[in-house]
């Protein structure tokens, strides 16, 4: 009986020796994954940049909309996108890639793009968004997967033909000359021609 207890004794301290081995190897795995999970934020942070001369003529060529300002703007990420002939520029929040505008590119590339940068957020785990996307092209995101919601409308005036006359214009006018009384006033600077590029 001493014998048998002394055999079996020893295999089950050498299985013990061997869990309790695993419990610290299970440990540290734990903790390493803790540690890419609490620092996955600050490793994603890495821009995307494209070179700013790309930027600058994507925007230059493709930019048709008020948003496309901001496109190049530093606090964006700018993803080439569809072989060269694209530009996206996007913010991440959270979990969410929120694009400002539709892709820099011709109407015949906007697919292209849009599947590229879809791909792109699908491949870091982020939602694609774009915001104040062009009515245009709504189909070619409902065809690739993407819904649209509609939450306001751009309003574009043309100031040359803009007016404060009228019985159209008299609460706005009201209101300007409330304002003027409270001492607000606006001052249009010079601006200097801008060089056809």
């Amino acid at each position: 009986m001493e014998s048998l207890l002394l055999k079996y004794g020893y295999a089950l301290l050498f299985l013990g020796a061997r869990f309790l081995g695993a419990l610290q190897i299970a440990g540290w795995a734990a903790r390493f994954y803790m540690l890419v999970l609490v620092l996955r934020p600050v490793i994603l942070r890495r821009r995307q940049e494209a070179p700013s001369a790309e930027v600058t003529r994507a925007v230059r060529e493709h930019g048709r909309r008020s948003l496309s300002a901001f496109a190049a703007q530093e606090d964006k990420h700018h993803l080439v996108v569809a072989g060269g002939r694209g530009l996206v520029a996007y913010a991440l929040r959270g979990q969410v890639a929120f694009a400002a505008g539709d892709p820099l590119c011709a109407d015949a590339d906007l697919e292209a793009c849009t599947r590229d940068w879809r791909s792109h957020c699908r491949h870091n785990g982020w939602t694609p968004c774009v915001y104040e996307a062009a009515e245009e092209g709504l189909s070619v995101y409902h065809r690739l997967g993407l819904r649209s919601l509609e939450m306001a409308e751009e309003a574009i005036v043309d100031l040359g033909a803009f007016s404060l006359a009228g019985g159209k214009r008299a609460a706005l006018r009201s209101m300007v000359h409330k304002v003027t009384r409270m001492g607000l006033v606006v001052h249009r600077p010079g601006r200097a021609p801008r060089p056809h590029a």
